[in-house]
């Protein structure tokens, strides 16, 4: 995950830089350069969002597996 959020801050500062560009000098090649950064970003977006589900539902399976071993631990005492 940390290697996605490397990637995004790159992101971010590539698009700072491609929009101060754009704001100096408008052009349909920089504009479509913009638009594959800002989708670029937005994969990487949606990628940390699938990773965060992953990773919440793993934690609630280890939350899950330890409640059930503590009531059949209760249950043998």
């Amino acid at each position: 995950m940390q290697a996605l959020l490397t990637n995004i801050e790159l992101d971010i500062q590539e698009l700072k830089y491609l929009m101060d560009a754009f704001s100096r000098e408008p052009n349909a090649a920089l504009r479509e350069v913009l638009k594959r950064s800002i989708l670029q970003m937005r994969a990487r977006l949606d990628q940390l969002l699938l990773e965060l589900d992953a990773e919440q539902k793993s934690f609630e399976e280890k939350v899950e597996s330890v409640r059930l071993e503590e009531q059949i631990l209760e249950k043998q005492v």
